[in-house]
């Protein structure tokens, strides 16, 4: 053998700690042990996993919309402001009132001081004073010419008598100038007889002359009673013309005294009215307080347009305003849940709703009702969409309140229905259909 082969024979064929393990296996086998915990664990997590494939394979999520709005009536809220700027002088109703179109509401009025005082007051005393002159003016005018209109009826009456007594004593001596005739007829046939002397026959037709004579001075008596009453009666009715000319030229100028009292007034101030049967609401001014015009002074509910005679106010729905971005997909039918301001949703819970109408140009952000402010961008439009409610009133301690007008919320509008793996794998889902489209 030689040097090198006893070198490697003398070299062991394995590591020395493979000898030692050797030696150890008396000892048994190294096994690890596995609580039960572990296994519970295991099963529980394999548990989960399936849950949760199962979760997105058939679950599903509703996708929505949220929205914010408020609570008007269906005939909608009637704001009612002031064209100028001015004083509230008189409020004349109060908040809950039933008012009918054309009612006064209350009255402002404009201010303006001079160094002899209040101008608008100093005219109306002014105007006061002329027309109480013209209407006394009117009373003494119309008493005058009703005493020579008396005055005339009696002096037509007097005539009138006169002119009948007159005309009994024509024919009183009418009758005599016949009999006369017929006597001097008679006496001249006896005279021409022999009978008659002519001094007799004479003195008879001296009678009957003399009885000619009375009858035309009573015909011209007559004749003159009959002018006379006839100019009574011309004076008469010239008196009514007048009277009637003097009454209508004082009307017309009282006319236009009242025609000057109203545009003063209309300087000076105004007088607000009802523009519709309703409930009045939202009276936030005193007697005193400045306005300015565009002013809102107060607000109308309508009554119910199912029953106008009834003295109930217009149901409730909701106005939700939303954005292009979100009113896309909005639809009538789709469901609503509303979270009411006034009520928290986390312990009087949310309100159901449905969708009626969604309007089709937009809305821009001025023309939004008083206070509602739901863009961040002052200059976006925003679509209306009108939802019914399920219920007028709110379960709230046991009570059912009544919802009031005007009442802030937030709603969430339920729109299409997808599954979770659906969601996940949409953006897959997406290039394939477009890669298929191409």
């Amino acid at each position: 053998m030689s040097t090198s082969d006893a070198k490697r024979a003398a070299v062991p064929l394995f590591r020395p700690e493979v000898g030692e393990a050797q030696q150890a296996q008396w000892l048994g086998s190294i096994r690890v042990g596995r609580p039960l915990s572990f296994s519970l664990a295991t099963g529980a997590a394999f548990a989960m996993a399936a849950l949760l494939f199962a979760f997105a394979f058939w679950g599903t999520f509703s996708r929505k919309a949220t929205v914010r709005g408020l609570l008007l009536p269906t005939g909608g809220l009637i704001t009612i402001k002031t064209p100028q700027a001015g004083v509230i002088a008189e409020v004349l109703v109060n908040e809950g009132d039933l008012v009918s179109a054309g009612q006064p509401l209350l009255r402002v009025r404009s201010q303006r001081i001079t160094a002899a005082g209040d101008l608008g007051v100093l005219n109306d005393h002014a105007l006061r004073s002329r027309r109480a002159s013209i209407d006394s003016e009117r009373r003494l005018t119309e008493q005058s010419l009703l005493q020579r209109r008396e005055s005339l009826q009696q002096r037509m009456q007097s005539l009138q008598a006169e002119e009948r007594q007159a005309l009994s004593e024509l024919e009183t001596h009418q009758l005599r100038l016949q009999l006369a005739r017929k006597t001097v007829e008679r006496q001249q046939q006896l005279a021409n007889d022999g009978f008659v002397a002519a001094a007799q026959v004479q003195s008879r037709q001296e009678e009957l002359l003399d009885i000619e004579l009375r009858v035309r001075n009573a015909e011209r008596n007559l004749q003159a009673l009959t002018r006379d009453r006839q100019g009574v009666n011309a004076d008469l009715q010239a008196l009514v013309m007048q009277i009637r000319a003097n009454l209508e030229q004082l009307d017309r100028t009282r006319a236009a005294l009242d025609q000057e009292a109203v545009e003063a007034d209309g300087r000076n101030g105004l007088t607000v009215t009802a523009t519709k049967d309703g409930h009045v609401s939202a009276i936030t001014l005193e007697v005193g307080q400045s306005v300015q015009p565009g002013q809102t002074l107060l607000s109308l509910v309508p009554k119910s347009a199912a029953d106008p005679a009834s003295r109930d106010v217009s149901e409730l729905q909701a106005q939700l305003f939303a954005p292009s971005r979100t009113s896309a997909f909005v639809r009538t039918g789709q469901k609503v849940w509303l979270r009411y301001a006034g009520f928290p949703y986390q312990k009087f819970g949310m309100a159901s709703g449905e969708v009626i109408e969604v309007s089709r140009s937009p809305i821009a952000a001025s023309d939004l009702p008083a206070g509602q402010a739901l863009s961040t961008e002052a200059a976006e439009a925003l679509y209306r969409i009108t939802v019914r409610l399920s219920s007028q009133t709110v379960m709230a301690y046991g009570q059912a309140i009544p919802l009031t007008t005007g009442m802030r919320l937030d709603a969430d509008i339920l729109q299409e229905q997808r599954r979770i793996w659906e969601w996940l794998l949409e953006p897959v889902l997406s290039i394939a259909k477009s890669g298929i489209g191409r």
